[in-house]
């Protein structure tokens, strides 16, 4: 299984209880709303966390079918590529 089959699975586990909660009355329909928009608001800041990385930006320019290779070098010190008329 890979990511967007986990995420679609879950999404719909968490509608169905989500539902269930509000039909049930543990939790009134506002309430939902508040939970799912703040659960989505976290998550999407956390997976740009981990979707911004390094590893994961070579790993998916990697992917695309267009890429044969990527080759990855040491960049010189800051001080070195700073222009001369900056303090160092």
């Amino acid at each position: 299984m890979n990511w967007l089959q986990i995420s679609g699975i879950l999404r719909h586990i968490l509608t169905f209880g989500g539902g269930l909660l509000v039909a049930s009355g543990w939790i009134s329909e506002g309430l939902m709303l508040d939970i799912v928009g703040a659960a989505i608001t976290i998550g999407g800041v956390i997976w740009s966390m981990v979707n911004k990385t390094s590893t994961n930006m070579v790993a998916s320019a990697a992917a695309l079918p267009e890429v044969q290779s990527i080759k990855l070098e040491q960049s010189a010190p800051i001080e070195m590529a700073a222009p001369a008329n900056v303090s160092k």
